[in-house]
This record gives C-alpha cells, structure tokens and sequence, in this order.
C-alpha cells in the first residue's frame, strides 16, 4: 500500500514540473513575440535605402545638417527646413523654406520644391535642397501629419497646455492654416512637436524607450531609433530660444502662370550655406545698410565717400552731417551683432577705428563717420 502511494506521488510531482516547464517556455515564446513586435515597431522608422544609408556623416567638429519636412495625409510637403545641429554645444541653426521654393526661377516652366517631392520622393527632396543651399545632408527627418495628429489628441494635459485645442482636435488645419509663411508654418510644428517630446521623454532610459515606440509611427529617417533618442535626449534640457538660431531666407514671392512660388535671393545662397557650417553671417553687399556722416567738416565729403561705397554695391540710405565736426579719426560702427558686415565696408576706408554700439531701433547696420584722418583726396 505504501508502495502505491509513493508512486502516485511521483507521478504528480511529475506532471506538475512538466507544466511549469511547458509554462516557462511559452512565456518566453510569448515574450519573444511581444519583444518582436515592439523592436520591430522602432525598426521600422529607418529608411533602409542604400541611398539612405549611404548619406555621409558629418566630419570631426562639423555640424549635423538635418533635413526636417512634414507630409500631409495625402503625401504632400507641407514644410521643409535645414537644421545644422551641434551636439556638444547645443546649438542649432535653423533655416526655415517655403515648400514652394523655385530651384529654376529664370526659366519659364516652374520647378519647385513641392514638385520634386511629388515626382522623386525622399531622396530627390534631399538632392534638391543640397544643390540649392550648396550644402551636404547628413540626415532627413520626414514627419507624418496625420500620425502626429493623432500623437497629438492623445497628450496628457500638463504636455497639452503649450498647443492650442485645434492642434490637438484638427492638427492638419492648425498647422496648414491660410495665410501662414514658411517661419510660421515650422513655428507652429515646432510647438507640437515639443509638446509630444516633453511626453515622450521624461527623464527615464526605460520610461522614454517605451514611450519612443508610441512616437515612432510619426517619423522616417535614416538613423536608428537609438541614434535618433540619443539625439533627442541631447537638447531634452535646452532652452529653445538659447539653444536655437534662426534666419530669415531672403527672397521674393514670384508668379508664374497664376501660381505664387518664393524665389530665393541668388546673392544669399552661399551666405546660407557659410552660416550653416559656422554660424558667420556674411551679407550680400545689396543688404549691408549705410549711414555716411560728415564729422570733419570737409564740405562735400560725405557724399563722396557714399558714392564710394555705393559704387561697391553696398545699400546707402542717409547721408548728412554726425553730430559735431570734432571726430579725429573715422569711425565705422556696426549697429547689431554682425560684425561682419562692419569690416565689409571698413576695408574701404582709410584707417578707421571699429567700434560697435547696438542700436536695435536703427535701419542702418553700418555707420561711418568721417573724422579729420580721412585723406580729403580719396
């Protein structure tokens, strides 16, 4: 009888660690399964293109030239900017393009930004923008509108108290609204986009890993998921307006056959690109501003010093007497923070001295005050 018994014992105690293997190894399956998935949802953001993953990176100490555009449900460009990210700084320099930027605007059949994408898609955009702002692309960022929308309609209220209630009910008509230029068209997705990021990175590895995945579906890149959290992380803590430079692309609104396109200012193209690479701002000389006054006395001498320098391109717009005769030596001053503008015009006169007194309310960037040293034969 003992004998029995101790059999049967044996036999459960078998089957029970049968289960709890079978269990084991269905839970790990299981766990594979879900662990597939949720890479495979984080995988998918990356543009596994050879023309993609061949983009060169940038070289030791330069800057990360992204390519940041949005796409509407429909798989139209909405907006398009070139962003030249420096990590270690935190800095950004940011150049905002109307999608209806001309690449051809002296021939008649209009070519734009918005066609190239239409017609060759991610990498034609990308090899457009490049000879257009004579500059490499290291990365692009293409963002879905209509996932965004729905990241959007989903924040929390603490992150959805920095966008207005029609981005989160209609995101497509916030961001697209009539009358909106290129500034404030990536202004207005900039907002969104911070409000999701703040949500999605809170500070934790783990917490930001599992909510990256929920942000995902809004992006195409040709960077890994880990490249793009790490790269995320990096500006988590920046302040916007320190960390982020901004300037205005010059050009003009154009029509042709009916339709409205933005051609660029031909002169300004390399001045872009210069102030990507290092953030120096070199002006075409036609957008360098000039005051002329006469502060030795010399009758005339104003005036010829301004055709001087108008006849070297640069833009004159007053002319007249400095406030006193008194001035030993010429002076040209730089009125904002572009002092680059101020030697522009100073290798044109005769040993002057440079100074810099800010004047945020004036239209000049330069004034030059002739002193009593400027030869009165030159």
């Amino acid at each position: 009888m003992a004998h029995y018994y101790t059999v049967r014992t044996k036999r459960r105690r078998l089957k029970k660690g049968r289960l709890l293997f079978l269990l084991a190894i269905f839970a790990f399956l299981l766990l594979l399964f879900f662990a597939s998935r949720f890479l495979g949802a984080l995988k998918g953001i990356r543009d596994e293109s050879t023309w993609a993953q061949n983009l060169p990176a940038p070289e030791e100490g330069q800057a990360l030239n992204i390519l940041l555009y949005t796409v509407s449900p429909e798989e139209k460009l909405t907006s398009l900017s070139l962003a030249a990210v420096q990590a270690e700084d935190k800095i950004v320099r940011h150049l905002a393009l109307p999608a209806e930027t001309l690449l051809n605007p002296e021939e008649e059949v209009p070519v734009d930004l918005l066609q190239v994408f239409a017609s060759t898609g991610r990498s034609g955009l990308l090899q457009a923008v490049e000879r257009l702002l004579e500059t490499q692309i290291h990365v692009f960022m293409e963002i879905s509108e209509a996932a965004l929308g729905d990241l959007a309609s989903e924040l929390e209220e603490e992150y959805a108290v920095s966008i207005p209630t029609i981005a989160r009910e209609n995101l497509p008509a916030y961001l697209n609204a009539g009358g909106l230029n290129a500034a404030e068209k990536t202004e207005r997705r900039r907002q969104v986009l911070a409000a999701v990021l703040r949500q999605t990175l809170q500070g934790n590895m783990v917490k930001d890993f599992f909510s990256f995945r929920h942000t995902a579906p809004a992006l195409q890149t040709n960077l890994s998921w880990r490249e793009v959290l790490s790269l995320l992380r990096t500006f988590e803590d920046a302040s916007y307006a320190a960390a982020v430079q901004v300037y205005p692309v010059p050009g003009t609104v154009v029509d042709r056959g009916g339709a409205q396109y933005w051609a660029l200012d031909a002169e300004s193209i390399p001045v872009l690109s210069v102030w990507l690479a290092d953030g120096t701002i070199i002006l075409p000389r036609n957008q360098i501003t000039v005051e002329v006054l006469n502060g030795c006395g010399v009758a005339g001498i104003a005036g010829k010093v301004a055709d001087m320098l108008r006849a070297e391109r640069f833009h004159i717009v007053n002319v007249g007497n400095a406030d006193n005769f008194d001035y030993e030596v010429t002076q040209v001053i730089y009125r904002d923070t572009n002092l680059q503008a101020a030697k522009e015009v100073a290798q044109f006169i005769p040993n002057p001295d440079l100074l810099k007194a800010e004047n945020t309310e004036s239209d000049v960037l330069v004034t030059v005050i002739i002193g009593k040293n400027y030869p009165s034969g030159e």
